[in-house]
C-alpha cells in the first residue's frame, strides 16, 4: 500500500479543505463523537470533501481525514480495506434515494 501523504482527523470547514491537494486519494467522514460513518475513494479529494460540506448530504458530519493514495488500484484496496475494519454507517446503510 502506497500512502503518499495522511492528514489526520480535522473538522470539516471550507478553510481547512484548501489544504488537501485535487488528487487521488481516500477519505473517511466522521460524526461529533469522531465515529468513522462513510469511506470513500476520491479521484480529486478537495472536491469530493467540499462536496460533502456544501451538500449538507451525509447528517451529522463533523469532521474528516484522508490519505493521499500513489495509484488508483492502490486507494481501491485501502478503501475497501477501511471499510471492512470501520464497517461505516453509510457504506453499509445508504440513504434511501429521494424522489
Amino acid at each position: 500500500m502506497v500512502i503518499k501523504e495522511k492528514w489526520g482527523i480535522q473538522p470539516l470547514e471550507a478553510e481547512l479543505i484548501q489544504a488537501i491537494p485535487n488528487t487521488t486519494g481516500v477519505y473517511l467522514l466522521m460524526d461529533e463523537d469522531k465515529t468513522v460513518t462513510y469511506v470513500d475513494l476520491s479521484y480529486n479529494l478537495q472536491q469530493s470533501l467540499t462536496k460533502h460540506l456544501s451538500e449538507n448530504d451525509l447528517p451529522d458530519i463533523r469532521y474528516f481525514m484522508c490519505y493521499e493514495m500513489i495509484g488508483e488500484a492502490e486507494a481501491r484496496r485501502f478503501e475497501a480495506r477501511l471499510i471492512a475494519e470501520y464497517l461505516p454507517h453509510y457504506n453499509i446503510y445508504p440513504l434511501a434515494p429521494t424522489a
